[in-house]
């Protein structure tokens, strides 16, 4: 998600609101902060909160592993601890407003903007990397952990939400909208609620391929379908397979005479090289260096990969001497 450098609306609001709404309702102004505040954020679920925090240890005096819970305090001595914060006591202890979320995975970094429970944050993203699910995060403050979890499982984010683990607010969801089109930076959610349809709807979600670059070279698959470079991007792509073999029946397989005592004889061009390919037929073509002749009899166009060649299917093929007095046919790389 890309960060704008456009100013937040809500950083906004004090240079814009009259001074007497600043004086005689700061409660109003501060509720239109709050507002424009939520509508910018993204609101993330995670489960597995664990607190970090440094504590006393007591060690016992007889070399016995239960110390117990008591510290003699004498005059003079201080104690500093490092958090007033109930962690034990408090089941809805969260992390610190203000504080720098970073993922373990995605190294995705975004400040903590408001808490709900202790499993929902509203954050706002400051780097370009995106959060994933089932990352943990850590704050960079309370060095609290948690694991970004599916919160439509949960029934907190409804069916059909593009992520599982997290919302994103009007205006927040507005500036993601260039990123939502652009296969490298868009979320898999998106990728397979919208893009799926469209592109690939007959490959399996759970694949083992990169969605992004499957839909990146999706065209080539298309043209390329049916013969064997498409059976093993298949294999390749659902079942992660490179060592695909291919077995004709027909190599095996007894073939009757049909009667017909004369083999085909074709040439292979591509068809981008050629000028006004579908006028070949029933034409004569010579070789330019073979000076060889021969008549078109049908054009077939077929797609080898990405390549589109045609074969021309001769009849009456005179062989030709070249420049240097050698008889011979067509040959690979010349022009015709």
């Amino acid at each position: 998600m890309a960060i704008k450098d456009k100013k937040d609306v809500s950083v906004l609001v004090e240079a814009q609101v009259p001074e007497f709404i600043t004086q005689e309702h700061p409660k109003f102004k501060y509720f239109i902060e709050k507002y424009y505040e939520f509508m910018e954020s993204q609101q993330v679920y995670f489960t597995g909160f664990t607190f970090n925090e440094d504590r006393l240890v007591l060690d016992s005096t007889d070399g016995s592993e239960n110390a117990g819970d008591k510290i003699l305090y004498e005059d003079e001595a201080g104690l500093q601890l490092e958090s007033d914060r109930d962690t034990l006591g408090n089941a809805n202890l969260q992390f610190l407003i203000g504080e720098t979320l970073t993922g373990g995975t995605s190294t995705a970094t975004a400040v903590v903007t408001g808490t709900k429970g202790n499993t929902l944050a509203f954050i706002k993203p400051t780097n370009e990397a995106t959060f994933q699910i089932d990352e943990t995060i850590t704050g960079g403050t309370s060095r609290a952990t948690a694991s970004l979890a599916n919160g439509i499982s949960a029934n907190v984010f409804p069916e059909g939400s593009i992520e599982s683990f997290r919302s994103r607010g009007a205006i927040a969801a507005t500036r993601d909208l260039e990123n939502m089109q652009d296969i490298d930076k868009t979320n898999e959610g998106l990728i397979d609620d919208a893009w799926k349809k469209e592109f690939y709807t007959n490959i399996p979600t759970a694949t083992k391929t990169d969605r992004r670059q499957l839909l990146k070279n999706m065209k080539e698959v298309y043209q390329s379908k049916g013969n064997e470079s498409s059976f093993t991007w298949l294999f390749r792509s659902l079942y992660a397979k490179e060592d695909v073999e291919f077995y004709y029946p027909k190599t095996d397989m007894s073939k009757m005479s049909h009667g017909k005592w004369t083999l085909d004889k074709s040439v292979k061009i591509l068809t981008s090289t050629a000028n006004n390919i579908n006028l070949f037929t029933g034409q004569n073509i010579t070789g330019l260096s073979s000076n060889a002749t021969a008549t078109v009899e049908t054009a077939i166009s077929s797609f080898a990969g990405s390549l589109q060649v045609t074969e021309l299917t001769l009849s009456s093929v005179v062989a030709g001497l070249d420049a240097d007095g050698t008889l011979g046919t067509f040959r690979i790389g010349e022009a015709v």
